[in-house]
């Protein structure tokens, strides 16, 4: 088990334009029962928008309290975008504070499923909590 799925596998929706999945981990001895969702948004068969959340799936908590990681491509490039909101990177961004996700920060390394994959496996293999 490469990324350490302790369950199946949760098809939340799909559609010919979108696809969204939760991929349940095995128990992190710090963060608990997690999984990694990703939602990915196509145009002409190739990821267009993507979002990856590494983020706490029992017990079911709010939005703002179930989050560990995140990572997307979601622009946020608009003349209004408060200052603290524009980064380098733009649009591929990480929100990197567990349980903040107004946070964000430049991302250079993670900008696919199997790179968020990557990045997780690391936590949940060797049971060290994420810290920022």
């Amino acid at each position: 088990m490469k990324w350490g799925f302790y369950g199946r596998l949760r098809r939340d929706k799909r559609t010919n334009n979108k696809l969204s999945v939760l991929f349940p981990l095995k128990e992190h001895p710090v963060h608990g029962k997690t999984g990694l969702h990703a939602t990915e948004k196509y145009k002409n068969g190739f990821v267009a928008e993507y979002h990856y959340q590494w983020k706490i799936i029992i017990p079911k908590m709010g939005k703002l309290y179930h989050h560990i990681s995140a990572w997307e491509n979601e622009p946020h490039d608009a003349s209004w975008t408060r200052e603290k909101f524009k980064i380098k990177s733009e649009s591929h961004h990480h929100h990197h504070v567990p349980g903040d996700r107004e946070q964000r920060k430049e991302n250079w390394d993670t900008l696919t499923l199997d790179d968020a994959f990557s990045f997780v496996a690391h936590y949940i293999h060797s049971g060290e909590e994420y810290k920022p």
